[in-house]
């Protein structure tokens, strides 16, 4: 499960594919043992647990990143402060999703108990560029908002490795299913991650990348350019927001049982859309009732 990348620098390959609810992690043995992001299954506790853990940077606050965060007792949890209160409270996890939004908290409360979710203390909150000092190793934080508003990367300049989190260069392109979620911030952390030009990413769902990078970014953000365009073709005849939901825009079909969650996504995601969209003037609103300019 640990697999070495650097002298001290391990890669914890998930060993069901990074599927959520689980990601692929990171660990650093150093003078400060550090832990990026907790969610590899209960198999990371094992791996990890002989070697301890000083301290656990977040990359942001889904439960997919930060459900095993209470297994290791007496580590630091750090996260950047606007993901900090939906890891610190279940509450405010249902807020950032847009459940209270939506006026669905009651199936925010279900998805929590469903998923586990539970809050966790944060002891400490770090900030774009501040640089972490391990021993041999250095971490630079590089806050890539738009997945969510506190979502970061780790950049290790000493070997020029940046660990992307959720900026995951899927072919699925980018998820932003949450009112903390920003389309045109996710577009301006993308073409950041190109600026830097890592040698090495290491995607919290896809693994370790070091082939085709800046191809790969360029595909990633396309997916989102044409959802753009998903959206104004359906839009040539003007419709609510749930008749969009309801044609599966974005989702296909989903399991009966999971149908709730998949819809109330499927909302969140193409609201975030359509609030692009009306910025640019490509879309206007008239009651309940979009169309295309």
């Amino acid at each position: 499960m640990l697999k070495r990348i650097t002298e001290n620098i391990y890669f914890i390959e998930d060993p069901y594919r990074a599927k959520p609810p689980r990601c692929h992690c990171l660990y650093v043995e150093d003078d400060l043992r550090v832990l990026i992001d907790s969610s590899s299954g209960p198999e990371i506790v094992n791996a990890i647990g002989p070697h301890g853990v000083d301290l656990l940077l977040t990359s942001h606050f889904h439960m997919d990143h930060t459900l095993n965060h209470n297994s290791f007792s007496g580590a630091d949890i750090w996260v950047h402060s606007l993901d900090a209160p939906g890891v610190k409270s279940e509450r405010k996890y249902i807020e950032l999703l847009g459940f209270t939004k939506f006026g669905q908290e009651e199936l925010g409360q279900e998805y929590v108990r469903l998923m586990n979710i539970q809050g966790c203390p944060v002891t400490g909150e770090f900030v774009d560029g501040q640089v972490l000092n391990l021993g041999k190793t250095e971490i630079e934080v590089v806050h890539l908002p738009g997945h969510s508003a506190g979502h970061c990367g780790f950049y290790f300049p000493q070997h020029d490795i940046l660990y992307s989190a959720d900026i995951d260069l899927s072919r699925r392109g980018p998820w932003y299913g949450g009112v903390s979620s920003d389309i045109d911030a996710f577009i301006a952390s993308i073409r950041r991650i190109k600026d830097m030009q890592p040698s090495i990413i290491i995607s919290s769902h896809l693994g370790v990348i070091t082939d085709r990078i800046q191809k790969r970014i360029e595909n990633y953000v396309d997916q989102i350019y044409l959802k753009d365009e998903r959206l104004l073709q359906a839009l040539k005849t003007p419709q609510t927001l749930d008749d969009m939901v309801n044609n599966h825009l974005f989702h296909e079909e989903a399991p009966r049982q999971l149908i709730r969650f998949y819809n109330f996504f499927e909302k969140a995601w193409i609201s975030v859309h359509l609030e692009r969209l009306e910025r640019l003037s490509l879309v206007k609103r008239e009651g309940q009732l979009y169309y295309r300019s």
